[in-house]
């Protein structure tokens, strides 16, 4: 029966059965250790020595995992000895996969990996355990990235206003990318050079307004977010405990609660210039490919903000352009000075009531906005002559409806302002015109 005991204090191994030839070990992919009942190391191969940045004396004959590793789970919390793949597989007596964990390593930094464990089994006995492990380090943020990239283009699409656009990526980001926090921030103008945020999403029990500005001239501005929001570039810090454990500044309290984080400038059209930030619980959260995935996120956002900023402002010139059409029909019919204004007013009110949708509320109130816009082509002298129309004046006054139509189809707009115009005298019984329309028609 092969067993596995120490000879002495210094962790020297007595049997010499226990001795595997270099190249065996040495030829299983990944990481690998042989252990013993109290998880203590016989063996270990190289591939797994340069993945943790140790030395074979380093790990032969101590428990795993090394006190040193700083072990965590996924969410950032210390992973108990006991919750090791070689710990879960002796307590349960079964083999044990695909345990993810996070190990602070000497050379290395913040590595995480897949871990497997399988009883080495003489006859009845379990004699030991063998640990097999990959790095997931890369493919975990770049899958998380991932993630983020593809269901915050699917809110860029579907969002209706910028609010819902900003708050709908950070949204995305924490709960497909599993980040801890997510917001986005404008760098204002003022004496103390402060920062708005726009929008967030996950823990934001240190995001205080006040702490935050992109000053080079107070602590606060000299962080990835200051510094990204006056250069433009991304920055990154993978170790935010370690840079606050060995700082002899006072940190402020958004550098001290994550393990890592990520400032990413928005594009350069936008202003005032915008940052999006991201905070991990997990260290080295950010490396290349998913540096590159978010920034390519936050270029897709940065877009986003841009086109409903400028839908807003076309908005905003389609209203002024409907008021003053308005107000040039008004001028060739100065009895009817504000009429276009409150039907629009009105007319929207009963289009809310009738349960129709925002935007067809909206088409309703522009088109009543502008629907006797015909009426410039009418003579003013007979629109503002006093008295009662011969039959040959109500004639040419009727024609104002279709007038109207033609003069709005030449614009290409999302709702019927044409048709609104056109049909705005016609009756439910039939006696409008210029149609003489009835019914549902």
């Amino acid at each position: 029966m092969t067993t596995f005991e120490l000879t002495d204090a210094n962790g020297v191994w007595g049997p010499e059965t226990l001795k595997r030839p270099r190249g065996l070990l040495d030829a299983v992919h990944g990481g690998f250790f042989l252990c013993d009942t109290q998880l203590r190391v016989a063996d270990v191969n190289d591939e797994a020595l340069e993945l943790l940045g140790i030395s074979r004396e380093q790990v032969v004959g101590l428990p795993l995992p090394l006190d040193a590793w700083e072990a965590v789970r996924e969410d950032g919390s210390p992973l108990p000895p006991e919750e090791h793949a070689a710990a879960l597989a002796l307590a349960t007596g079964q083999d044990c996969g695909n345990v993810i964990m996070g190990l602070r390593t000497p050379e290395r930094g913040w590595r995480w990996l897949s871990g497997d464990a399988c009883l080495l089994v003489d006859g009845e006995s379990v004699e030991g355990v063998a640990v097999s492990f990959t790095d997931i380090t890369t493919q975990r943020s770049e899958h998380r990235a991932l993630s983020c990239l593809g269901l915050a283009n699917r809110v860029l699409v579907t969002s209706t206003s910028e609010a819902e656009l900003i708050v709908g990526a950070c949204d995305t980001i924490v709960q497909a990318g599993q980040y801890a926090l997510a917001w986005l921030g404008v760098g204002n103008d003022d004496a103390s050079r402060s920062i708005t945020i726009l929008g967030y999403s996950g823990h934001t029990e240190n995001l205080i307004e006040r702490d935050l500005s992109w000053s080079a001239d107070v602590s606060a501005g000299l962080g990835p977010i200051g510094v990204a929001m006056r250069t433009g570039e991304v920055q990154v810090d993978n170790d935010l405990e370690f840079r606050a454990s060995h700082s002899e500044e006072p940190q402020p309290a958004l550098r001290s609660t994550f393990a890592s984080m990520i400032a990413i400038p928005l594009t350069d059209e936008l202003r005032p210039r915008a940052v999006l930030t991201i905070h991990s619980w997990d260290p080295q959260a950010f490396d290349g490919p998913a540096v590159a995935l978010l920034t390519e996120m936050a270029g897709d956002l940065g877009y986003g903000i841009a086109h409903h900023r400028d839908a807003v402002r076309l908005e905003v010139a389609l209203d002024g352009t409907l008021a003053v059409i308005a107000r040039m029909t008004e001028t060739r019919d100065p009895y009817t000075a504000g009429h276009q204004e409150r039907v629009g007013t009105l007319s929207a009110a009963i289009a809310t009531r009738l349960g129709l949708s925002p935007s067809e509320v909206e088409g309703v109130r522009r088109g009543a906005q502008v629907h006797d816009v015909g009426k410039i082509a009418i003579a003013a002298e007979i629109l503002s002559r006093p008295g009662r129309l011969d039959p040959l004046e109500f004639a040419l006054v009727k024609r104002h409806s279709a007038l109207g139509a033609d003069i709005l189809r030449r614009a290409d707009l999302p709702w019927p302002l044409a048709e609104i115009a056109e049909q705005h005298h016609e009756r439910l019984d039939g006696s409008g015109y210029p149609a003489g329309l009835s019914g549902d028609a």
